[in-house]
């Protein structure tokens, strides 16, 4: 988040199937670039443990699209602070909670 605000930007919210299959294509033309292929996107669940919002418009992630790996989110278990969205090569670009202290690459939308 701190990345992208600097560029007077904020992480992308990925609201439609569409969207998603535009991010993860080119995901896939670059990730031989990037060790790991691990990126944050727009969501968490900060405020609110297990409510997972769209950082842009607030916006229930459950109450629109969404694309889960199996099993999330689950906060990492018992002892995890997992809180923040990614998507990853490893997870066949399924979406991921991670823990927000995680350095992935942030993936940035302009409004």
């Amino acid at each position: 988040q701190t990345y992208c605000r600097a560029f007077g930007s904020r992480l992308v919210s990925i609201e439609t199937q569409d969207e998603n299959d535009f991010l993860v294509h080119r995901f896939k033309l670059i990730q031989s670039e990037f060790n790991p292929p691990k990126f944050w996107i727009g969501g968490n669940d900060i405020a609110e443990t297990g409510t997972w919002v769209w950082e842009k418009t607030d916006t229930k992630i459950a109450d629109g699209y969404h694309d889960w790996n199996n099993g999330n989110p689950d906060n990492g278990g018992d002892d995890a602070d997992e809180h923040c969205l990614e998507i990853q090569a490893d997870h066949g670009w399924k979406w991921n909670d991670n823990e927000c202290r995680e350095t992935f690459y942030p993936v940035c939308e302009v409004e």
